[in-house]
């Protein structure tokens, strides 16, 4: 995040226990983190899909979904599909729009559970490992902080 005088200064206030030196301080805020949204290339999801032994059945599954799958199923299939086979038409999955990340979790969904007695493409573990590519750790303090701007938030 980019950070405010005001945000590190209740950052370190906030520091327990009290570290030992301004050093320790610095070292302890730069090794905090945040999980945030990203983009996801398509071709993230289909190697995904493709270590795992799955992509060539996903595609045929959405190509000739089962009797009784669902329509929610089937349409989270076949345009997953598409964009996987097209992936200059479709080059990322815009997992850092909310919108996108409920969409992609429902779709997800119907295809884990595609119906009574239906097995899916691709299962919970899957769903799970697909909706993880979307999130990133990153440094919670961007840039990274030093003497200067702990002086700045008038921390010393």
């Amino acid at each position: 995040m980019t950070w405010t005088p005001a945000q590190l200064k209740a950052a370190y206030a906030a520091l327990s226990p009290t570290p030992a030196s301004l050093t320790d301080a610095i070292a302890t805020l730069n090794a905090q983190t945040q999980t945030v949204r990203v983009d996801v290339p398509v071709q993230n999801v289909a190697a995904y899909l493709g270590l795992q032994g799955k992509l060539a059945a996903f595609i045929g599954w959405a190509n000739a979904p089962p009797t009784g799958a669902s329509a929610a199923s089937v349409t989270a299939a076949q345009e997953l599909a598409f964009a996987l086979q097209h992936p200059a038409t479709c080059p990322t999955f815009a997992m850092s729009n909310p919108t996108v990340v409920s969409l992609m979790t429902s779709w997800l969904s119907a295809l884990v559970a595609p119906g009574t007695g239906i097995t899916g493409p691709i299962t919970s573990a899957d769903q799970t490992a697909i909706l993880a590519l979307g999130s990133a750790t990153v440094p919670a303090w961007q840039p990274a902080l030093d003497g200067g701007a702990m002086q700045l938030a008038g921390v010393i």
